[in-house]
């Protein structure tokens, strides 16, 4: 872990020393690790949302709704690539968010795209 890491690179420090970085790494790393699953909960309650957009419900109970999902997925999985099949789902999600707008500039043209006014130099 980066608490071991860090009284490793602490070792000829001080006992203080030492207990004050592996505290403060300790207590950056579950901070940035929160704020993350934080961010991920929101992004995944917000696309429900917008997925189902005709229905009458807030953000926080689509978050709850996502958490209920995401649960079983994030407390089981120890390492990445556990689930292959959700590793798939992820490449695949991936390439649709280049290949759509892709597609869909190449069906509509160039013309219909350009703002107008705007040219190619």
């Amino acid at each position: 872990t980066y608490k071991d890491l860090c009284k490793g690179a602490f070792a000829k420090a001080p006992q203080w020393q030492r207990r004050t970085a592996a505290i403060a790494t300790w207590m950056s790393q579950y901070s940035f690790m929160f704020g993350l699953l934080g961010i991920y909960l929101l992004s995944a309650g917000k696309g429900l949302g917008m997925l189902f957009n005709t229905s009458a419900v807030c953000l926080p109970q689509w978050a709850a709704i996502a958490a209920c999902v995401l649960l079983p997925f994030a407390g089981t999985a120890r390492e990445m690539g556990s689930y292959q099949s959700l590793v798939w789902v992820n490449i695949i999600t991936l390439c649709g968010t280049v290949l759509i707008p892709l597609g869909y500039f190449i069906i509509q043209g160039v013309d219909e795209i350009r703002k107008e006014g705007s040219e190619m130099v």
